[in-house]
């Protein structure tokens, strides 16, 4: 992972005056992240965590609308049939994406 701080001065965004870049390189993503530069590393680590767990929990409820929107569509029925389906296709396609960059 790769870190950054922006090093303009926001000074009219309220209670942030910063933003964190960090690089996952074993996903391929980037988060942009308002901070302070007065955070100590207690409240970056907060910060850091609460994002990353808030952002990968909607891509992931999105990802899972969009199998079983899919599911629905091309074989009809009811999306509470096809949510096991959705789930191991999830879970695979995640674990082989993560170990072929490994």
């Amino acid at each position: 992972m790769d870190f950054g701080f922006c090093g303009w001065s926001f000074q009219d965004m309220g209670m942030y005056d910063s933003i964190w870049v960090v690089v996952d390189r074993l996903t391929k993503s980037t988060h942009f992240i308002t901070v302070r530069v007065d955070y100590n590393a207690q409240q970056v680590d907060k910060v850091y965590i609460k994002e990353i767990e808030r952002r990968q929990s909607e891509r992931t409820i999105q990802v899972l609308e969009d199998m079983l929107s899919a599911c629905v569509i091309d074989f009809g029925g009811h999306w509470d049939k096809f949510l096991p389906l959705c789930e191991f296709s999830y879970n695979n396609s995640y674990y082989s994406s993560i170990w072929e960059r490994m």
